[in-house]
C-alpha cells in the first residue's frame, strides 16, 4: 500500500485541491493519504474532518514542529510500505501513484519533476535558472536534487535517513540533505518523468523582494542543517565564484545565491540572531 503524506499549515483550500487530485485517480491498488496538520490556525483540521471524514487520516499538532519531524510523525502513522510525500499546494498529475507502484520496487526512493500550474505567470524577466527560488525542478537529478513536495520512499529507506533534532520551522534545506544522505549511504534513486506534480505559484512569490527574503531563508535554514567545515568553505567559495558568475552569464541567479551565501556564513558565525530568527518564523509549508 502506498501511504501519501501531506504537511500542511494555513492552506485548507490549497490542501482541497491536492487531497482531491490524489482521491480521483486510479491507483491500480489501495492507498491511504495521511495529512499532519502543523498547527494551523485557519480552520484547517475542522476543514478536513468535514469535507473527508472517512478518507483521511488526520494528525494535529498543536504547536508547529520542525519539517523533519512533521514527517516522521506522518510516516510512523502510515500503514503503507510506501511513503509518498507531496505539498499542500501542489497538485498530483492523474498517473502519479500508478508511476510510483510500478517504479519504486526497482529502487529505494523515487521522485519526478515538478512543474508550475499552466495558468502562472511569469514576469518578463524571469529565467529558469530561478526556479529554485519557487519550489520547481522540471529535471531533476543528483546535481540538482529533486524537491520533497514530489518524492517516494520504501518506508524503511526513509526511516534510515532521518535528520538530527532540530526546531527549524524553516522548511528549506531539509530534502536536499536527506537525498544526499541517502545516496552517500549508497541507497538507489530514481527519477520518473511521468511522476509529475503541478506547483501553484502566487505572484507574491515572483517579486524580487520575496526572492531576496527567499533566498536569505535558504541561507539560514542550510546553517541549522548544515553546520559542517564542507559546507561553509562551499559557500565561502559561492562569495568569489557567483559574483564572477553574475557578471560574466548576466544571470540575476547569481545575484540570489550570493545572498544565501552571505546569510549562511552570517548565521553560522552569529547563531543567536539565527535561533531569533528560526523561533519567530511562522513559515513551515512555504515552497
Amino acid at each position: 500500500m502506498i501511504s501519501v503524506i501531506i504537511i500542511t499549515y494555513n492552506r485548507k483550500l490549497l490542501l482541497e485541491k491536492t487531497v482531491d487530485s490524489i482521491l480521483t485517480q486510479n491507483a491500480g491498488e489501495k492507498f491511504e493519504i495521511v495529512i499532519v496538520d502543523n498547527g494551523s490556525s485557519d480552520g484547517t483540521a475542522e476543514y478536513v474532518r468535514k469535507k473527508y471524514p472517512e478518507k483521511v487520516k488526520l494528525i494535529r499538532n498543536k504547536n508547529r514542529i520542525s519539517l523533519s519531524a512533521c514527517k516522521e510523525l506522518g510516516v510512523s502513522t502510515a500503514g503503507g510500505e510506501i511513503t509518498a510525500f507531496i505539498d499542500d499546494d501542489c497538485v498530483a498529475s492523474e498517473n502519479w501513484l500508478k508511476n510510483i507502484k510500478k517504479a519504486l520496487p526497482d529502487y529505494d526512493f523515487l521522485a519526478g519533476p515538478v512543474l508550475a500550474l499552466a495558468d502562472t505567470r511569469f514576469p518578463w524577466w524571469w529565467k529558469n535558472s530561478l526556479d529554485w527560488l519557487i519550489g520547481i525542478n522540471p529535471k531533476p537529478d543528483k546535481k540538482f536534487p529533486p524537491l520533497g513536495s514530489n518524492i517516494a520512499f520504501k518506508k524503511s529507506v526513509f526511516n534510515a535517513s532521518g535528520l538530527k533534532d532540530n526546531n527549524l520551522l524553516l522548511p528549506y534545506a531539509e530534502d536536499r540533505i536527506r537525498i544526499a544522505k541517502l545516496l552517500n549511504a549508497g541507497f538507489s534513486m530514481c527519477i520518473n518523468q511521468g511522476m509529475i506534480v503541478y506547483h501553484y505559484i502566487p505572484l507574491k512569490r515572483l517579486e524580487i523582494a520575496y526572492l531576496i527574503k527567499r533566498s536569505y531563508n535558504e541561507g539560514l535554514a542550510s546553517s541549522v542543517l548544515e553546520r559542517n567545515p564542507k559546507t561553509a568553505i562551499l559557500n565561502i567559495l559561492g562569495l568569489i565564484i557567483n559574483p564572477l558568475r553574475l557578471i560574466l552569464f548576466i544571470d540575476i541567479n547569481y545575484f540570489f545565491r550570493i545572498i544565501a551565501n552571505l546569510s549562511y556564513l552570517f548565521n553560522l558565525i552569529i547563531p543567536g540572531f539565527q535561533r531569533h530568527r528560526n523561533q519567530n518564523h511562522s513559515c513551515i509549508s512555504c515552497p
